[in-house]
Order: C-alpha cells, then sequence, then structure tokens
C-alpha cells in the first residue's frame, strides 16, 4: 500500500517531456508546475488530519481521565466553541478585564508589563514578546525572545488592506466590544486616547493606524540580532532603560513565584538564586524598550489590548471566529488548526500518544536511530579521510546527535508516568473550555520544570509558519529536531523501500546532523577555515551570495549533505534490502529512486525558484548523479566543474 500510494505520488508529479539531465527539478515536479499547491502543504494536511483526528475521536470520562484523554477533552470543548456555537466571551472578557486589558476602553492606570505578566500567567498567551522565568534548587533561568504576533498582524493588515476593508474589519471589533461594555471613558488616562476611543468611526479608525504604523515600524522587519546571556537581571537596565531592571526583575520574580507548589518559593527568588538572563533577540528587545518611549504607556497600553483581542478571538466565540478568519468557511476550516495547536502548546508531546501508536512505534523509532547512526557513520569517514584533520576536532556524541534530532516519543510508550506527571491537571469538562485553559494553565505552573521541558512541543507551530520542510523547531530559539510527521511519505515509511527513506527523510538527517556537527566543532577547528576556504567554490556558480542569501544558504547545505547521504545509502551498514523495485516505478533503479525521492518534497507551485534551487545545485554538484542517469558531460546537470567541501 505504502510503495503504490509513493509511486502514484511521483507518477502524478513527473514530467513527460523534461529530462533529467536538462533539469531534475522539472523533471520530478512538473505536476506542480501551474498549481498553488506542494508536497510539503499536502503533507502536512495529512499529518494534521491524523493528529486532529486521534483527539477529535476520543471518547472520555467525565472524571480519572488519562493525560491523552484531557488533551482531547481539551482540543475537543476547543473546537465546540466554532462548531457548536458554545460561546466563551463572557468568561474570556472577564480573564482579559481581570489583566487590566478593558479595550476598546482605556484602563484607568495602564500597566503593559503587569497585563503581560497576567495573560501569561492565566492562558500563557504573549503577544509583543516572549519571556519565561524558571528556577531549580540553585540557579534561576530566564528567557527573553521576540513576539511573532506582531508579524502576523502586520500579514493580516496586509491582507484585508488589498481588498479595502481594514477599516471595516478594525471598526467591526470596536463595536463587538463596545456593544458588550458600553460606552467607551474620556476622562483620566483615558482623555488622551480620546480620538482613538471616541468620535465617528473614520477618524478613530485614523488614528488607530498612526499608532499601528508606529508599532510595525519598530517591530517589524529587523534582522534578528546575536543572543546575549548575561548573569544579572540588572545587565537589562542598558538594553531595556524605558521598562528598568527592575520592573524586569518584578515581572520575573512574580512568575517564578506563581509556582506555589513549591515549598522553597520566596517573595524574590532571583536574589537567592544564581541567574542565567537569556535574551535571544538583543535588538527586538531595544526596538521594544523604543517603542514605549515612542508610543507613552497608554497608547501602548491600548495596542496591547488589540493585539490580545486578536489572539483571543478565534476562541471566544462563534461571531468573533467568522470575524477573525473573515468568513465562515474559513472559521470552520481553520477555526480545528488553531485549536489543535493550541493543544499541542499546552499539553506537548501528550497530543501524539495515539499518532505515536500507529505511525511512530518503537520499531519506526529504533530505523531511525540507525538511519541516523549510518548517516553519522558516513559523515565521520569522509572527515577521516582528510589528513589534516585532527580526529579530536571531528567527533561528535552520536547518542547526543540522537536525542537532539528525535522526538522524544519513548516518553509516550509509558503510559502510567505519563498521566502521573498531568496527575494535577484536573479532568476537563466538553462545554467549558475557558474554565480548561485555565485550570490546564494554573496547573502546568506547579509541574516540575524539568518536566514541562521534557513534554514540551512546538511541532505544529512550526509547521504554521514554514512552507517547506525544517530540521529547526519553532519557539524562536533555532533548535534542532525532526518533527514527526517524518515517519510519513513522502518521507519515510516503514514498508517503502531503503532508496526512498534514505532519498527523502535521510536528507533531513544529513543536513541536521551536518548543522549539529557545524554547531558543536571547537571554536578554532581546523575545519571551520576548511569549510571557509571551500564555500567560495560554490559561490563560482548560482549560489554566488549564499551567505547572505537563506535559500542559497539552503541548497549549499544540501549539497554538503548529500555528499555523505551518497555514501550513507551505499553504506555496508546500511541493512540491504533486495526487493528494491517499487511496482508502477520499475523504470527507475535503485540510485534513481534515491535522487528522485531527495527532490520530490521539494516540489512547490509557489516559491518553486528556490526549490529548483534546492533540488538541482546539490546533484549539480554531486559525483554519483550523472552516473545514475547517464548525463553526458557538460549537460546543464553535469556541468565540468564541481565543488566539494571533503576532498
Amino acid at each position: 500500500m505504502a510503495c503504490t500510494s509513493y509511486a502514484r505520488m511521483i507518477t502524478q508529479s513527473a514530467s513527460g517531456s523534461a529530462t533529467p539531465c536538462h533539469n531534475f527539478y522539472r523533471f520530478v515536479c512538473d505536476g506542480y508546475a501551474n498549481s498553488s499547491r506542494s508536497v510539503f502543504r499536502d503533507h502536512m494536511v495529512s499529518f494534521t488530519n491524523l493528529v486532529a483526528h486521534s483527539l477529535s475521536t476520543a471518547v472520555a470520562p467525565e472524571e480519572a481521565q488519562s493525560a491523552f484523554e484531557k488533551a482531547a477533552i481539551f482540543y475537543q470543548s476547543c473546537v465546540a466553541v466554532v462548531t457548536e456555537g458554545s460561546s466563551q466571551f463572557d468568561q474570556f472578557r472577564e480573564i482579559m478585564t481581570d489583566a487590566g486589558i478593558l479595550w476598546p476602553r482605556v484602563a484607568e492606570t495602564p500597566d503593559v508589563m503587569a497585563s503581560m505578566l497576567k495573560m501569561a500567567l492565566t492562558l500563557n498567551i504573549f503577544t509583543l514578546i516572549f519571556f519565561t522565568a524558571d528556577r531549580d534548587r540553585v540557579k534561576c533561568s530566564v528567557e527573553i525572545w521576540k513576539g511573532d504576533v506582531i508579524e502576523h498582524l502586520k500579514r493580516r493588515r496586509r491582507e484585508v488592506e488589498a481588498v479595502g476593508k481594514y477599516e471595516q474589519y478594525y471598526d467591526s471589533f470596536f463595536r463587538f466590544f463596545e456593544a458588550y461594555d458600553g460606552k467607551t471613558n474620556a476622562s483620566g488616562v483615558g482623555a488622551l486616547l480620546a480620538p482613538v476611543t471616541s468620535g465617528d468611526a473614520a477618524a478613530r479608525f485614523e488614528h488607530f493606524l498612526r499608532i499601528e504604523n508606529i508599532v510595525f515600524h519598530y517591530l517589524t522587519g529587523r534582522k534578528p540580532s546575536m543572543k546575549a546571556v548575561f548573569d544579572n537581571v540588572t545587565r537589562l537596565q542598558r538594553i531595556s532603560p524605558s521598562i528598568g531592571a527592575k520592573r524586569w526583575a518584578d515581572v520575573f520574580n512574580q512568575m517564578m513565584s506563581s509556582y506555589t507548589a513549591r515549598p522553597d518559593n520566596a517573595s524574590s527568588p532571583l536574589q537567592s538564586c544564581s541567574q542565567e538572563i537569556t535574551v535571544w533577540d538583543l535588538q527586538y528587545l531595544r526596538a521594544l524598550d523604543d517603542l514605549l518611549l515612542a508610543l507613552g504607556r497608554p497608547r501602548l497600553h491600548y495596542y496591547y489590548g488589540w493585539t490580545v483581542v486578536q489572539a483571543l478571538a478565534p476562541f471566544m466565540s462563534y461571531g468573533l471566529a467568522v470575524m477573525t478568519y473573515g468568513s465562515v468557511k474559513a472559521a470552520r476550516d481553520e477555526s480545528p488548526l488553531h485549536c489543535l495547536r493550541l493543544t499541542e502548546t499546552t499539553m506537548g508531546l501528550v497530543v501524539y500518544e495515539r499518532y505515536a501508536a500507529t505511525d511512530f512505534t518503537p520499531a519506526t523509532r529504533l530505523e531511525l536511530h540507525q538511519m541516523v547512526n549510518v548517516v553519522y557513520s558516513a559523515l565521520l569517514r569522509m572527515l577521516q579521510a582528510n589528513p589534516d584533520l585532527d580526529p579530536r576536532e571531528i567527533s561528535v556524541d552520536l547518542r547526543k546527535l540522537e536525542r537532539t534530532l528525535l522526538p522524544r516519543f519513548e516518553l509516550l510508550d509509558d503510559k502510567a508516568r505519563l498521566d502521573r506527571f498531568f496527575s494535577n491537571v484536573p479532568s476537563m469538562a466538553r462545554e467549558a473550555f475557558a474554565l480548561n485553559w485555565i485550570r490546564l494553565q494554573r496547573a502546568l505552573h506547579h509541574m516540575m520544570p524539568e518536566v514541562r521541558e521534557a513534554t514540551r512541543s512546538f511541532y505544529l507551530s512550526s509547521i504554521a509558519s514554514s512552507n517547506a520542510y525544517t530540521v529547526r523547531r519553532a519557539g524562536g530559539r533555532g533548535a534542532l529536531g525532526l518533527a514527526p510527521y517524518a515517519t510519513l511519505l513522502p518521507l519515510y515509511d516503514a514498508k517503502v523501500v531503503d532508496s526512498i527513506k534514505y532519498g527523502g527523510l535521510g536528507s533531513m538527517i544529513a543536513a541536521a546532523t551536518f548543522q549539529f556537527f557545524q554547531e558543536h566543532l571547537p571554536a578554532r577547528s581546523r575545519f571551520r577555515s576548511l569549510l571557509e576556504q571551500r564555500t567560495r567554490c560554490y559561490e563560482g556558480g548560482p549560489l554566488r551570495g549564499l551567505r547572505r542569501d537563506p535559500a542559497k544558504r539552503t541548497a549549499f547545505e544540501r549539497a554538503v549533505a548529500l555528499s555523505f547521504l551518497w555514501q550513507a545509502f551505499r553504506s555496508p551498514l546500511r541493512r540491504r534490502d533486495p526487493r528494491w523495485r517499487v511496482h508502477g516505478l520499475e523504470s527507475f533503479s535503485e540510485e534513481q529512486l534515491f535522487f528522485v525521492a531527495s527532490c520530490f518534497p521539494l516540489c512547490s507551485g509557489y516559491q518553486s525558484g528556490a526549490a529548483e534551487l534546492a533540488c538541482n545545485e546539490p546533484l549539480r554538484h554531486s559525483r554519483d548523479f550523472p552516473g545514475a542517469f547517464h548525463c553526458p558531460g557538460g549537460a546543464p546537470m553535469n556541468p565540468r566543474l564541481k565543488c566539494s567541501v571533503f576532498y
């Protein structure tokens, strides 16, 4: 069945006119040329549908629910807001009011830091910026990184403005919340924002746009800067003087003190532990501080209220979901996906329990470990063949590599242990989504940090923000890792031949392995200078400027990975499969199937330029591709000049 499905995919995609030696991407992907689809997006739809189905079909008792059952009912209660009209508006409005967010009214004493902290503790909602603070017995760990909601709001504004309806969009939310709360205030602090909260709709919208334009100017379109790690929160004073180190310390202390289940809590935890303050994007934190100075606290707090409204609206009621998504159909299509991502970010790996039982089994995990081992061994052999490299500099901890790359689904095998981890999470009620969310978040505060870290998962969020396969996890911190969808076609299936497994999933494993290797090289390793020198060869052709162009950088990294992935595929360490032919693809040799499988996941009807580069350029530098397809010397896919990092 799996081989038949894969053969059907390739047959529908492959070209009947393009030749592999002229343009291999067109040869493999011609079926997507005039399509709005991509292999990646089709794959993600299949994956999310499988996970969603496992949650939506679960039946759970009212009490004594397992960890997975709690996740399933939480998901079902979220989806019911739109599919069954189970309004949660009053409950969420009460949460916002408790956090000092009265939008479109103005708080008498607006405190954006206090409101952000309250929303973080109550619902784990972050919009302007993400921050976490945790502690173990001796260390307090604080992390600050860029929020992603503002970029999303900018994209949405651009889309709605393109059809001339942004003013209508804004005004519909204003009137919806105004009707609920009554007339807006215009006294005290509110007088400063009277043009935004009162008057005719056109003038009101114009003043809102001015505020939003300033926010977008400071917080969007900036390249990420280097991260910084400080040993004391007072170091934030220089980066964020408008907010101030003392205010940041107060926020972090309150966040850590919210873990009331711990007997060693103190009112000022930061004073009783060694501190590690990690800022993942210094430039963004400075920009947020500058924005506070430019807008002032009342205006920034007002706009923060708008961001919270936009973040929560799809979950509050059917009417607000339709307003947010733009149509009834879009609301019904998109709401389950948002609920699925929310369930994963709160319950973590638990959401994959049933999915893993069928599509990420222990036997599958064992084969993935074997593939990582074979690919890593091939990389090591190519490095060791260079006499100028010190073996001590090029060795990598294989076990650490495996732990980094592969999802920690071993946790899901011990259901009793998983249930104990989430034993303090109350049983979920299908008709009480807002209450479920509050109780779940409160319980997570009392979970030990190491447990939260072990079960943390953002795979679905990564899918939502990607248009292609990636070996980086979501969350703004760039950690390596393969996602659970890696065990589905077109990347892998336990029943397909090795040429498909190694060409598909193997390409991702090889790319991730090489990136892991680079990240763990000694700072003064001779391989770094060798890599710098040999990268210049690639820059002599279509990959010119690869250091600055992400698409070209991706193609370069695939070229490096392909060179040792081929060696892994031909390695005696790999378990041989004598039945390598695929029914429906008999015209392809085993080697040809490998190269087809390496490019097929890139097929796309949009952004095809980057996909074509990522497919073709690595093959042009391959010494083995021309022989597999009998490409003559000098053909477009077999140029005379070939580059290699290893020889």
